[in-house]
């Protein structure tokens, strides 16, 4: 679908996030209505033509004129908030940096697991598992992540409210 063909269909909010029927296309597709619902992975999607669209991608696309190149990253985790300064374009390397602890973490820290020895952190980067050692608390393997997760993902890096504190104290 054309980026033209979106915008006589939807409009965008940038500043709450909104899309937003523009021409009652469906029973369900009404002028003014709010566009789409949240799908399994907690996505918005709206139907277009028969055929499912990420509302995070329509925003962008509405936004710039143009499809995005790669993927869009939520910069806050919310998978909900569609606003235009929480969006930006990741490769998918980038965008996976920037997701949330695993639920079955048993650590509390993101790279961080138990080992016969005391606490492993290991990070993902470039393809690689890095192992970034063997320490003796689980905060000081928090710690060894935070420091390699701020120089090996950049802006992408996502970290508890712990752990940036123990970056920050680096």
């Amino acid at each position: 679908m054309s980026v033209e063909e979106l915008k006589q269909r939807l409009s965008y909010d940038a500043a709450t996030g909104t899309v937003r029927w523009t021409i009652t296309y469906s029973s369900h597709a009404i002028k003014g209505k709010e566009a789409g619902c949240v799908n399994a992975a907690g996505y918005k999607v709206i139907r277009i033509n028969k055929k499912l669209h990420l509302a995070h991608r329509i925003a962008w696309a509405i936004e710039h004129g143009a499809w995005p190149d790669n993927e869009i990253d939520h910069i806050n985790g919310d998978r909900l908030d569609n606003r235009l300064v929480n969006l930006r374009q990741a490769t998918h390397a980038e965008n996976s940096c920037n997701t949330k602890m695993q639920s079955n973490n048993t650590s509390g820290f993101k790279g961080v697991h138990r080992h016969k020895n005391g606490w492993r952190a290991v990070i993902k980067s470039g393809g690689r598992t890095r192992c970034l050692g063997v320490h003796v608390s689980k905060e000081a393997a928090a710690k060894a992540y935070a420091k390699a997760a701020s120089l090996y993902h950049g802006n992408f890096v996502r970290l508890t409210s712990l752990e940036a504190c123990h970056l920050n104290s680096i």
